[in-house]
């Protein structure tokens, strides 16, 4: 498998940011994964839950969309 083809998926969420005291994009690296890919994961860091998808042309993180899930779907915890 060619590792170099492997795109980051970071976290889309907020949290507050202790030192300056305002609302900041979480940005954690959650997964790395190749162009095609889609799926649910959940932040380790803010616990945020976000559905992800890359293009299967993609080339750049600029490719990889990424969106909250909302609350109340069924199989939350």
């Amino acid at each position: 498998m060619d590792e170099s083809r492997l795109l980051p998926v970071r976290c889309p969420g907020m949290v507050m940011d202790k030192a300056k005291g305002e609302l900041v994009k979480c940005n954690k690296l959650c997964v790395k994964v190749y162009p095609g890919s889609s799926g649910e994961i959940q932040c380790r860091h803010c616990k945020l839950r976000f559905h992800f998808y890359v293009d299967s042309q993609a080339k750049s993180i600029l490719s990889v969309k990424a969106k909250p899930v909302p609350k109340g779907n069924i199989g939350d915890e």
